[in-house]
């Protein structure tokens, strides 16, 4: 039991120096924040998984889990995986497919690992990982406010851009992790579990991240929001009433704060307003970004009735060198576009019976009024997975990251409150989980050993090799377009001007 608890503990601790490092490197001016939160990505997933592989009692407790949540969804997770291995093989890029289905593996063993953890410490774990959250999210705030008043004090000019030049590259990539967030931060501030004073802290920061949002104009919150909210008043009403109302609060604060903070304030400090109105009403009228998602989406489709029942390979889209990005924007015809067919119906099938099970165990008609925190993690879970459909939510590592830990959050709660035999003698099903880790770790090793020595240089590399490649295209890397290593890709018309292997890579 001791081991269970500092395995716990451990995994509180590495999670959240994750979160809060992979905001935070700016300052040292290491690489960029996709590539340093990748990099932490590629440390955390082993450090969490491979404990699976040696302790024996986390075997057990893994075993455990495992035979509650029953033999359907890893089978079909297990699935999903085979076939990705063998596109990614017989793809002619099979070290850029191999690496994306390894992290892939290693994210659902995070995910068992965390469920673990959170069977080991229990209530502790959910108070623990509620402050993880908040105060990542405290922290993003922070940094925000930091930049607004720099901004407004300097003789550079006020401009919104500079008020996310900390964290995230994009702000559309900090809106994935809000969407996460958002429904932490207004259960912390509803619990009754929470004291008054910290249920008020919460509340602060919960308006401010919606200042962020706003203020980023990062449309797709808007939606997942919805249906996150929607999911959560089919589970348990009353219990989403009360998180909705904590939502609704902070958002009739965050909207005047933003309206002050941009365009009240700077013309009184002798700077342009930053047409937060205007950029708003400019944004949502932008018919580009839809447009452009239209082609990609087009573009997906096409691939996936050309080739279906294997895909393209994984990764097998940042292959377009001219495309808009290097990813769909939707999760599912990204599955289907690089994996094939069955392998998106497998994996899918897989999250409805993990999403059951969990939450017939859960209990949360009864518990969510209760306990907001445990209905706000479906909540979150539904509004990422709608978030997926028009963004690229399982590509970005932090998000990634963020989405497991959350899932691995509710099936540990879950199956603490199904009240299963828990001494399971039998190790095999979590050796077999660590085994797989294991594996997906040595090739994960292997297939990013050529590019650790360039992550910086690889804008360069790019541009070298393709001129014509001025589009970012993150995927796996920043600098995210495939463009070598590339060999008898007879799945998948190559980009016009990317003859087979006649490049150096640069994902």
């Amino acid at each position: 039991m001791r081991t269970m608890r500092a395995y716990g503990w451990a995994s509180v601790a590495l999670i959240g120096g994750y979160l809060l490092a992979g905001i935070g490197h700016r300052a040292f001016d290491v690489v960029q924040w996709h590539d340093w939160q990748r990099l932490l990505q590629l440390a955390l997933l082993p450090a969490l998984a491979l404990p699976l592989v040696f302790l024996p009692a986390l075997q057990s407790r893994a075993s455990a889990v495992l035979a509650w949540l029953g033999a359907a969804a890893p089978a079909l997770v297990l699935l999903a995986l085979s076939l990705g291995a063998v596109s990614a093989a017989t793809s002619g890029f099979a070290r850029q497919g191999s690496l994306e289905c390894a992290v892939f593996a290693l994210l659902g063993a995070t995910t068992l690992a965390v469920a673990v953890a959170r069977s080991a410490l229990g209530l502790r774990f959910d108070a623990a990982m509620l402050i993880v959250f908040s105060a990542t999210a405290a922290a993003l705030a922070l940094s925000f406010t930091v930049a607004y008043a720099a901004a407004l004090f300097s003789d550079a000019g006020f401009t919104v851009v500079q008020l996310y030049n900390f964290g995230f590259s994009n702000p559309r990539f900090l809106g994935q992790f809000q969407t996460l967030v958002l429904p932490l931060l207004a259960a912390a501030c509803v619990a009754p579990s929470i004291a008054p004073r910290y249920r008020s802290a919460a509340f602060v920061v919960l308006a401010l991240t919606w200042v962020l949002a706003m203020v980023s104009m990062t449309r797709a919150i808007w939606p997942a929001f919805a249906i996150g909210m929607a999911a959560g008043f089919v589970l348990c009403p009353r219990g989403a009433l009360r998180i909705a109302v904590a939502q609704v609060a902070a958002i009739a604060v965050a909207f005047p704060l933003s309206t002050l903070l941009l365009e009240v304030i700077p013309p009184l400090l002798g700077h342009d307003p930053g047409r937060f109105f205007a950029d708003a009403a400019a944004r949502l009228a932008d018919s580009g970004s839809i447009a452009a998602r239209g082609e990609l989406w087009a573009r997906a489709l096409e691939l996936t009735a050309l080739h279906p029942w294997l895909g393209v390979g994984p990764m097998g889209l940042a292959l377009d060198a001219g495309a808009t990005a290097a990813h769909p924007h939707n999760a599912a015809l990204q599955i289907a576009a690089e994996w094939g067919i069955p392998a998106a119906l497998a994996a899918a099938a897989a999250a409805v019976i993990l999403g059951v099970r969990t939450l017939q165990a859960s209990n949360l008609g009864q518990r969510g009024a209760a306990d907001p925190v445990a209905l706000a993690l479906p909540i979150a879970l539904a509004a990422a997975a709608a978030h997926s459909m028009i963004d690229g939510v399982i590509v970005m590592p932090y998000t990634q990251v963020a989405a497991v830990v959350l899932a691995g959050w509710a099936i540990g709660m879950a199956f603490a409150e199904s009240r299963c035999d828990r001494d399971d003698a039998s190790r095999v099903a979590g050796a077999s989980a660590g085994a797989i880790a294991l594996l997906a770790t040595i090739v994960v090793f292997v297939a990013v050993r050529p590019d650790l020595g360039v992550v910086n240089d690889r804008e360069q590399r790019l541009l070298r090799a393709c001129p014509a490649c001025t589009n970012l295209g993150t995927r796996f890397w920043t600098y995210g377009v495939i463009i070598g290593e590339v060999s008898g890709a007879t799945r998948m018309p190559l980009p016009a001007g990317l003859a087979p292997g006649a490049a150096t890579d640069s994902r």
